[in-house]
């Protein structure tokens, strides 16, 4: 009698396992795709490369676009690049247009948003006019862009590629695609004053060079991240950097 109670149990499970499988296909099967903007490469902006997005607990969504925006001799068509809003229905807002110069333009990396709702990244070129080596800027919750520091080319670095990460401190970290003192990169942290320490200039041959990305923070302060080059293997490194 227990085995046969057994059997008519087993029979009840299996029978009900297509009933099973099939909730859990149907709610699996048919994910949502929406286009919330398609950019014109207008003033609205053009080509969001590397950038990603950060959200508020709205359902903001806010990024960057690398071109688009005001055009100007010193980026010429389709513009100096763009950061942007878009809202949950779909709805964009360009809180900044750069211009090309002082304030920087072509900023290929996402956006650190703090608990205050500033926003801050790097452009690849403008702010020295001298130099065109890149910015750190914030945008403040108007729109108001403030450039925190104006890489000059030399051993404090050129042209960041990657965005930026934040110390409970409120220091931002990143890194420069090239400068310091062999040219091929830095890691660099600006205080919320706008003064900059280069923490490590790559060499290229031997400890990495050329870094793109960005870096990670953990909780005792050391700091990591890749180069492209370099290294032992000549293909690029991973790193760890220390207080």
């Amino acid at each position: 009698m227990a085995q046969e109670r057994r059997l008519l149990a087993r029979t009840r499970a299996l029978a009900a396992l297509p009933a099973v499988l099939g909730l859990c296909i149907t709610a699996h099967a048919s994910p949502k795709y929406t286009v919330l903007h398609s950019f014109t490469g207008g003033s609205d902006g053009a080509y969001p490369y590397y950038s990603g997005l950060v959200m508020d607990s709205a359902g903001n969504a806010y990024g960057t676009a690398s071109e688009g925006g005001v055009i100007n001799s010193a980026c010429g068509s389709p513009g100096c690049g763009v950061v942007f809003k878009v809202d949950s229905n779909g709805v964009e807002t360009v809180l900044h247009s750069f211009t090309g110069e002082r304030d920087g333009w072509y900023p290929v990396a996402g956006l650190l948003r703090d608990k205050q709702g500033n926003l801050y990244s790097t452009t690849f070129h403008g702010g020295d006019l001298t130099c065109d080596c890149g910015t750190v800027f914030k945008l403040n919750t108007s729109g108001a862009e403030t450039v925190l520091y104006r890489f000059m080319g030399g051993t404090d670095g050129a042209n960041p590629e990657a965005g930026l990460i934040m110390s409970s401190a409120g220091s931002l970290y990143g890194t420069t695609f090239q400068g310091g003192t062999s040219g091929a990169g830095t890691v660099f942290e600006v205080s919320g004053k706008g003064k900059e320490i280069v923490l490590h200039s790559f060499n290229g041959p031997i400890d990495g060079g050329f870094p793109y990305a960005g870096l990670v923070l953990d909780r005792q302060g050391d700091l990591y991240g890749t180069a492209s080059q370099g290294g032992t293997g000549t293909k690029g490194t991973a790193f760890k950097l220390t207080p």
